[in-house]
């Protein structure tokens, strides 16, 4: 016996039940808090999708599910040694996989984690065929947007007459970025991303989450005084960057006219 089980016997069984109270609410409150609901009704929505639809991504959901798996795992790697990963799993091709019964699991437990307890929310199965499993879920905070990065910016102006001025900007950042994805590619973000935070965006629907990274932006503008309040300006921007093992790019134009006061 455990000694916080020996000290829950030492109590009254009024406090006994007070305290394993408690725990259920906060297992109940990790298993379905808001995050829960929100990827449930996204499920819901589900239905109104054509079964060709749905068939494209089931079997996107579980390519992505298997290669995380041999990827992460010491035990599917070893498994699945001799699966040709050049061709993408499907529903079709499911049955080429080796079977793997519980015993399995049981006895190579250790090597099936994809992550240790320490880094996750330790659960146990029910033990309805035999013995329980603990089975270890991710444990992402969902504050996305509380970043910690650095940044540098190069500023440089340039007057050509007293009506015009060009400026010139470069900045680079690295840490903490923010990006956004669909609920339905949800798990090819876990598997190809190391995500630090991830929550539903209730505005445009999908997920946002939080990841390393960097990037590169340099921008070139022009603007022309009009009068001593008013002026049009012209920027042009591009930037590229790198988030895990993806790369990205993009560029902007803006044209405006500021009056001031």
């Amino acid at each position: 016996m455990s000694l916080k089980n020996k000290v829950l016997a030492l109590l009254p069984v009024f406090a006994q039940d007070l305290i394993i109270s408690f725990y259920g609410y906060i297992l109940i409150k990790q298993r379905y808090g808001d995050e829960y609901y929100q990827y449930r009704e996204s499920l819901l929505k589900q239905s109104a999708k054509s079964s060709a639809d749905l068939l494209v991504e089931q079997n996107e959901l579980l390519n992505d599910f298997v290669r995380y798996a041999y990827k992460n795992s010491a035990f599917y790697q070893s498994l699945y040694e001799n699966v040709n990963f050049d061709q993408a799993i499907t529903l079709a091709s499911l049955t080429e996989l080796p079977v793997v019964s519980k015993e399995m699991l049981r006895t190579n437990l250790d090597k099936v984690y994809t992550l240790e307890s320490s880094q996750g929310i330790s659960s146990f199965t029910g033990g309805t065929t035999g013995k329980s499993l603990q089975v270890v879920f991710p444990e992402l905070s969902n504050e996305v947007f509380d970043q910690e990065y650095w940044q540098a910016f190069i500023v440089a102006d340039y007057i050509i007459t007293q009506d015009w001025l060009l400026s010139f900007n470069y900045n680079y950042r690295s840490g903490d970025f923010h990006s956004a994805c669909t609920v339905e590619n949800v798990a090819k973000v876990l598997a190809t991303n190391k995500v630090k935070a991830i929550t539903f965006d209730d505005v445009f629907g999908g997920c946002i989450y939080q990841t390393d990274g960097h990037h590169n932006s340099y921008s070139g503008g022009v603007s022309y005084a009009l009068t001593d309040h008013s002026a049009f300006n012209f920027i042009a921007q591009y930037t590229d960057g790198s988030v895990a093992d993806l790369n990205y790019h993009s560029s902007t134009m803006q044209f405006n006219y500021n009056y001031r006061f």
